[in-house]
């Protein structure tokens, strides 16, 4: 995902949770990951890795933001 930080001021870290389901609709797994130090209008890209081979959707859970 590419995340843009509007803020006037550097941010910390920026964390994606997500969740993963597969074609009936069952969570087959959750993950987290997130980039540091984003700069005032820096865009970053964060890759959230997912383990089931079988997800076929995701949903962005949590957006979390630290300074």
């Amino acid at each position: 995902m590419t995340v843009r930080n509007t803020a006037d001021e550097r941010v910390n870290s920026i964390d994606l949770w997500v969740v993963f389901y597969d074609d009936s609709g069952q969570q087959v797994d959750e993950e987290m990951n997130g980039a540091t130090s984003v700069d005032p209008d820096q865009t970053v890209t964060i890759t959230v890795p997912c383990e089931a081979a079988d997800a076929t959707t995701f949903e962005i859970q949590r957006v979390m933001v630290s300074n």
